[in-house]
């Protein structure tokens, strides 16, 4: 039993909880406190509301130690941000003076790896001290990093020459790059790993493990001295898979045997400490304590060699005993010693003619509220909401002090619940309580925008040569001549034949994307069909692009409705997106709104994909359309996703006095007639329907937006008919298939386009398992997850036999509450389940995939896709998509029949999904899709067949170059590509850039700068990633910026010889123009016809100097 040195805290809910703990912990400033919960999500949360509560001076003493997130004698590793936040909150405790530790129960019972190893272990990077490439590597390998080309993801290293990148944090997207000269450590920066870019200086960084052991075999004594915590016939495999460490499979459970011993939390902690913990830890823990035993043995009868529970955990109970505690209940009533009251309701009700009227009444009676919005963005999209609605708020930072002149204070920070503190009578209120829904607060830094990510070239893949036509990449190959090095890449045509290109000639070069990929027959050089090939695309390029280009034109001269909406207005509107809008939201919204504020009709095409808010940017537009007095009229290509839609817009307006209704086949006559009666009357301002919609019958009473979800997938009747509707009103078009970025380019000049290629902020990497069904591996998914408190989707895509497996669920989990959603419920019933499961009613929502499309839940993050093979490629993309919305890792299972009982497609799809792990991998998705089905959803079917005849990204350059004619331009996409000799060495040394791809990146990225601001960002990024650069380098530099300098002058052709260096120019006229150059006057020049021939005179020419 634990002895209560003081009497128990008591709070309404976990927000007022925090609040008493920090005040508690502010009294007693020069105590160190050790506080217990239950799960990982209650440790972030009290972690981010201690920082509220506290002062700012305070904050350094609030650590956070999670548990691994994984059940007892788990086989999946804790994920390695989990291993990071660990290792450093440990290493933090022994630097620390007084600090404040919050752990879950698992962490708080679970032995810790020993207080030398964290300090002994601890390596300090100094500016000024030697170290060696070597030395870093294999420091780096010990401590349990990764070493990758390029870093990208916490606990990696990458090693390019002199330069050393590290991800040291749990942040993915801060590392650190330490740059040497020679053998000493010349600088170290800040880098931020989505533009892998370094800035601010430090004088030195801290590197710790990034593993809870170190990665190489224990030694021979230690191995023996753990032994005795592994059953005897079981030591002679442990000692197996003690060589490779990294290998085991849950090696955490494996730490007494990878350390001579364990420590526990105490002893990092002061004699002085005091323990606060949950009151009904008394009865909770021996269950814990049996479930654990139960685990080991079951370990044990599979012949796995798992370390003792003894050695493993402590029993807190006995433990906790012996010291200093404090224990504290949360009950969700009024507090016994009235310290605390409840919020009365505040929810705002936008359809009423004053939104905040609640908040209005509460402030009058209440002398002192201080308000908490997650971000600055949302603190002042607040404050205009709430003074359009006449009432008066301040913003203030945490350091500022009550304002008596102003009762309502907004402050930033992520509060989850209210309150009212009745000894201080301040009443803290949540942006949460506003909106009657929890906002995700949680902001992971965005990873690289997908349409900047590398185009991958392997051995194997079909190139697209412009001028000789599709070959096979065979090698990449470095000859040395004269002294003199250069790198070709090797092309393979027919008959064996083979094509050597020069670095300066890969502008030439372009993959194939297009549905022949694995078919593709490869070109004959030296023959004709080729060159006719070719002249078709252009020709068919042409009559395509001034097509679009008329119909560009002919939408310019449409009028539509002018469409503005107020800031205040806008401001409540966005109160209810729970999420931090990503820069390319908000480009495309800012784009939007100025469009439909012009008389000039709006055609613009929104892309972007799975999940990356398309819906959100429409649904402003909607609002603002509406507020101005006209209707929206939303058109889907099936019954599914316009319900899908319905969904989600009833939801969003819901709060707002908007009337959203859908017109669909499943309804009866009379409930249609009635439908197109109140729309031609303007009774509904937003209309959502299928191809319905574009019937002779349907009249507006006064349309002002047409959006329209997935158009390339109506047919040419179908286009018609939606231009018809849309002439008289702003047009919006949406995509969700993410569209190369050299095709966007290309009809950038023909369409008004927005694209949406950020990741939302809060978005991870999901782990993802494909496997055969069994309910061991279900049952250990969905306790992991229910355990650290989260939520779980199950996805059966059969309604017949839903209530067959909610059966098997709840005799796998008894404890968990499960819930079945699908399509054939009422409309009350699915908004019921779905509110119910955002709230966190329940456990498991087992439904069918009308989930695909919906509310993000940021505490749900495992799914289990059930018979994953029956799902389509996209599907499966879309729905994995509904986790990793929050810091927790996500988890998604795919469960299939075995191989042989799966259809050669269904195999093909899972193994796509597969390897597309990485955020927008839709993009990639796209590509493999577009190389089995072609481009005819982007081009149309006519367009489509010549871009697959010379490959789309060569079609795209021709489209461009298209509609720069018709636009009257002369500068074409491959003018500055012209044919350069400087005499110089000019290639990429091995030696600089290791890897191979990315010497191929550079080469091609080089080649393709077309300005000189261009090329100094390229040297700038390279001098930062890689080092000085190489003087073969800095001439690749040079010869680029000469190409760029001499088309300018009409240039043809420059040719080195040994005693002169001739310019051949494009006419008389572009001769005349560079001969009369100042730069020329002091050189020894032939006039030769059109070229210019400089006589060398025992010196280079300086064409840099002279094209200035």
């Amino acid at each position: 039993m634990i002895e209560k040195s003081q009497s128990p805290i008591q709070a309404i809910h976990n927000s007022h909880l925090s609040y008493q703990l920090a005040k508690l912990c502010e009294q007693d400033n020069n105590a160190p406190f050790c506080i217990v919960v239950q799960n990982n999500s209650q440790v972030t949360q009290l972690h981010e509301e201690l920082r509220l509560f506290l002062p700012v001076s305070a904050h350094q003493r609030i650590l956070a130690l999670p548990d691994w997130e994984t059940l007892p004698y788990d086989s999946v590793n804790a994920h390695r941000h989990i291993a990071t936040i660990r290792i450093r909150t440990l290493y933090q405790l022994t630097q620390r003076k007084n600090p404040i530790v919050i752990c879950s129960l698992p962490a708080f019972s679970q032995r810790v790896i020993p207080r030398e190893f964290v300090i002994d272990q601890c390596f300090i990077c100094r500016v000024g001290e030697t170290m060696t490439v070597n030395t870093f590597r294999s420091l780096m390998l010990e401590k349990g990093y990764d070493e990758v080309p390029e870093v990208s993801d916490t606990g990696q290293f990458a090693i390019r020459g002199a330069i050393l990148d590290v991800i040291l944090s749990e942040h993915s997207a801060l590392g650190f790059r330490i740059e040497l000269f020679d053998d000493e450590i010349d600088s170290i920066r800040r880098l931020d790993v989505t533009t892998n870019r370094s800035d601010t200086t430090l004088p030195s960084v801290e590197i710790l493990p990034s593993r809870e052991y170190l990665n190489k075999q224990p030694s021979h004594d230690n191995i023996e001295k753990v032994l005795c915590h592994c059953p005897p016939h079981l030591q002679s495999v442990l000692a197996k898979l003690l060589r490779q460490p990294s290998l085991i499979n849950g090696v955490e459970y494996y730490l007494p045997f990878l350390h001579s011993s364990l420590d526990h939390i105490e002893d990092y902690l002061a004699k002085n400490t005091q323990f606060i913990i949950p009151k009904e830890l008394d009865t909770q823990w021996p269950q814990e304590w049996q479930s654990i035993e139960r685990a080991f043995t079951k370990q044990l009868n599979q012949n796995r060699p798992v370390a003792s529970p003894a050695s493993l955990y402590i029993d807190p109970i006995k433990f906790l005993s012996t010291q200093h505690t404090q224990t504290y209940s949360v009950h969700p009533i009024e507090s016994k010693d009235n310290s605390a009251a409840k919020l009365p309701e505040l929810v705002s009700h936008p359809k009423l003619k004053h939104p905040y009227q609640s908040l209005t009444d509460f402030v009058n009676t209440q002398p002192h509220i201080t308000l908490f919005a997650h971000n600055r963005s949302r603190s002042e999209n607040l404050q205009q909401a709430l003074q359009s609605d006449g009432i008066k708020a301040k913003l203030i930072e945490a350091t500022d002090n009550i304002d008596s002149d102003c009762s309502l204070q907004i402050q930033t920070g992520p509060l989850r619940q209210g309150f009212i503190c009745t000894e201080t009578s301040i009443a803290f209120v949540s942006e949460n309580d506003l909106i009657g829904r929890i906002i995700n607060p949680h902001e992971r830094v965005s990873k690289p925008r997908i349409d900047q990510a590398i185009e991958d070239w392997e051995v194997g893949t079909i190139i697209v040569h412009r001028d000789y036509g599709i070959g096979r990449f065979l090698e990449f190959r470095s000859i040395e001549r004269d002294n003199t090095t250069s790198d070709f890449l090797v092309l393979e045509f027919a008959d064996g034949d083979k094509l050597f290109v020069a670095t300066q000639q890969f502008h030439l070069l372009s993959r194939y994307i297009g549905p022949k990929v694995k078919s593709v027959i490869l070109t004959k050089l030296g023959g004709k069909r080729w060159q006719i090939k070719k002249k078709k695309a252009i020709e068919n390029a042409d009559i395509f692009a001034k097509s679009l280009l008329d119909q560009h034109a002919l939408r310019q001269a449409q009028t539509a409705p002018k469409i503005s909406i107020s800031s205040a207005d806008l401001a409540q509107f966005c109160e209810y997106f729970p999420y931090t809008e990503t820069e390319d939201q908000l480009k495309s919204i800012s784009a939007i709104l100025v469009d439909i504020n012009k008389k000039k009709a709006m055609n613009r095409l929104l892309c972007g994909d799975v999940g990356f808010g398309k819906t959100e940017v429409a649904m402003r537009a909607a609002f603002a359309t509406v507020l101005s007095g006209y209707q929206v009229a939303l058109l889907a290509p099936t019954t599914v996703l316009a319900q899908q839609h319905l969904n989600t817009f009833s939801d969003r307006f819901g709060h707002f006095p908007i009337r959203v209704a859908t017109l669909s086949r499943l309804m009866t006559k009379q409930q249609q007639t009635l439908i197109k009666k109140e729309l031609a009357e303007g009774k509904i301002d937003i209309i959502i329907a299928t191809h319905s919609l574009l019937g002779k019958e349907i009249s507006f009473a006064n349309l002002g937006l047409l959006i329209i979800d997935e158009e390339h997938k109506f047919g040419v009747k179908q286009k018609e008919m939606i231009q018809a509707i849309g002439a008289r009103s702003h047009v919006l078009a949406m995509s969700a298939t993410p569209i190369p970025r050299s095709l966007h380019m290309s009809l950038a000049k023909l369409r008004d386009m927005s694209i949406i290629a950020t990741p939302p902020k809060n978005r991870q990497s999901i782990t993802t398992f494909v496997d055969v069904y069994n309910e061991t591996m279900v049952q250990e998914a969905l306790t992991r997850e229910t355990q650290r408190g989260g939520q779980c989707y199950v996805i059966h895509n059969d309604i017949r036999s839903l209530e067959i497996i909610k059966e098997t669920l709840q005799r796998l989990l008894p404890q968990a509450q499960c819930r079945v959603m699908h399509a054939k419920q009422s409309k009350v019933i699915l908004e019921q389940t779905m509110i119910d499961f955002q709230k966190g009613s329940f456990d498991i929502l087992l439904a069918t995939t009308i989930i695909e499309s919906g509310i993000d839940i940021a505490n749900a993050n495992t799914i289990l896709l059930l018979r994953a093979d029956l799902l389509g490629l996209s599907q499966i993309h879309q729905l994995r998509g509904r986790v990793g919305r929050s810091h927790h890792q996500a988890y998604a299972y795919l469960f299939t029949p075995p191989v042989n009982q799966m259809t050669s497609e269904g195999r093909a799809r899972i193994a796509t999904i597969k390897k597309q792990k990485q955020l927008g991998a839709g993009l990639n998705i796209a590509i493999e899709d577009m190389e089995i089905r072609g481009a005819g959803d982007l081009l149309g079917k006519k367009q489509s067949g010549n871009a697959e005849e010379v490959g789309l990204t060569l079609y795209s350059d021709m489209l461009k170059n298209a509609a720069k004619r018709l636009a009257g331009e002369t500068h074409m996409v491959e003018d500055t590509q012209i044919d350069v000799d400087l005499g110089l060495d000019m290639h990429i040394p091995k030696q600089y850039i290791r890897d191979f791809a990315k010497r191929l990146y550079y080469y091609r990225a080089i080649s393709r700068c077309d300005d000189q601001d261009k090329l100094h960002a390229m040297q700038a990024s390279m001098e930062d990633q890689f080092g000085l650069l190489p003087k073969p380098v800095a001439n690749l530099l040079i010869h680029r910026e000469v190409q760029i300098r001499a088309a300018r002058f009409g240039v043809n052709r420059i040719i080195d010889k040994s005693d002169y260096s001739e310019c051949q120019m494009q006419n008389p006229e572009a001769l005349r123009k560079l001969a009369t150059t100042s730069k020329l006057n002091h050189l020894d020049i032939r006039i030769i016809g059109t070229a210019i021939r400089v006589m060398k005179g025992g010196k280079k020419v300086d064409w840099q100097k002279i094209f200035t």
